[in-house]
């Protein structure tokens, strides 16, 4: 049985949870995340934000960057000065860390860590952005598994993602990178002035250890071939590791 099902009975004979005793550390915000392939470094850091933000802006705006920002909550930047003033401003958000994605110190997008809450152990992973150069790759995993690692090793109970149900694309990348779908909030928010029903989903520290594995396993050079396709996917990799 899992811990979230486990149950106690109070002095009333009523069914309550088990005792959490909080462990959870706070996240710190001025610590860069280091991988094979990615380096997460917190947008705070950053001392030249117009030159990030030129680095970051594509040389031609095409369909393809602008459907990036579709489901996100602002709109696509039209110039390297807006982009310049929405990562400023922290996308006009307070509380959340962002980091901005590198490889081999080249920008190629951001991600947050949003809604934290030391008290319960939650946080969640969302506000993302990844470039060409980065979707779909090996580096944009290792982005996932950088973040989950690091927030569970804090000690947080749960990892929640967020999207809009009509966001294909996110849906399908939370379930490959081993979150839990839990349901809709229906009519949950109305963005760029149209509802928007959202999809939760999760994943709990007692998933983590089998998942990290599977993480690891899959990031193996050994795992991709000289062309750099994988071998076995994530997925296939945590079902033998969970069998």
């Amino acid at each position: 049985m899992n811990n979230f099902q486990k149950v106690e009975q109070n002095v009333y004979k009523q069914s309550v949870g088990i005792k959490v005793h909080s462990n959870t550390h706070p996240i710190n915000s001025f610590k860069a995340l280091s991988g094979t392939y990615v380096n997460l470094y917190p947008l705070n850091l950053i001392e030249n934000i117009e030159e990030l933000a030129r680095n970051l802006f594509p040389i031609k705006i095409t369909d393809e960057f602008i459907s990036s920002f579709t489901y996100l909550p602002y709109e696509a930047p039209t110039s390297i000065e807006d982009l310049s003033y929405k990562l400023s401003s922290q996308f006009g958000t307070q509380g959340n860390i962002y980091y901005v994605i590198r490889i081999a110190n080249k920008p190629v997008g951001w991600i947050a860590l949003m809604n934290i809450g030391l008290d319960d152990g939650v946080v969640e992973i969302g506000n993302v952005y990844f470039s060409a150069d980065l979707k779909r790759s090996r580096a944009a995993t290792e982005v996932l598994f950088l973040l989950l690692n690091e927030c569970f090793t804090l000690g947080f109970r749960r990892i929640e993602w967020k999207c809009h149900e009509l966001n294909l694309a996110s849906k399908k990348a939370a379930l490959r990178f081993g979150f839990q779908y839990e349901g809709m909030f229906r009519q949950h928010k109305v963005v760029k002035g149209r509802n928007r029903n959202t999809l939760w989903f999760s994943m709990l520290d007692e998933e983590w250890l089998t998942l990290k594995e599977s993480y690891l396993a899959w990031l193996e050079p050994s795992n991709f071939t000289q062309e750099g396709q994988q071998i076995k996917t994530l997925q296939a990799i945590y079902n033998e590791k969970s069998a």
